[in-house]
């Protein structure tokens, strides 16, 4: 498994950050490649919610259960498919500071069967996109961007 972490600090405050973070019509706005996400399960985004993204890229559709939640602090997904990637996992976690907030992202990465022989030359790009991600998400909720 390889880890893979970006961090930026936003300027504007965890709330605000962590409400636009949780609404998954917002992701296409900051996460690269990704055309749509929605969320499968009932009830408001928390612990089990599971969540479906369509990309661009391959696979065309992932899907995450949250496995750790604790409201306006941080948020874990564990991929649920496709198979080549079960088990790998994306922590959002926020610090407030000072009317600002410091967000991380965590990917560790886990590829399974073939995909798990080319995974150590992934990493790189993993990192890049990971970088590109918590600067959009910079982006957008400094911009004021609206769902």
């Amino acid at each position: 498994m390889a880890k893979i972490q970006a961090s930026t600090t936003i300027e504007r405050p965890t709330e605000e950050v962590w409400n636009f973070m949780l609404e998954v019509s917002n992701l296409p706005k900051w996460v690269p490649g990704l055309l749509e996400g929605k969320v499968t399960s009932d009830g408001p985004i928390g612990m089990g919610t599971t969540i479906q993204v369509k990309n661009s890229a391959w696979p065309k559709l992932v899907e995450f259960r949250i496995t750790e939640y604790e409201p306006g602090r941080k948020a874990t997904m564990d991929i649920t498919s496709p198979a080549a990637a079960r088990g790998s996992r994306e922590t959002f976690a926020l610090e407030n500071a000072e009317g600002e907030t410091k967000m991380s992202l965590t990917f560790d990465m886990k590829l399974n069967g073939f995909y798990s022989l080319v995974g150590p030359f992934l990493v790189p790009s993993q990192r890049k996109i990971a970088e590109t991600e918590v600067g959009n998400l910079k982006r957008a909720v400094e911009s004021g961007s609206k769902s």
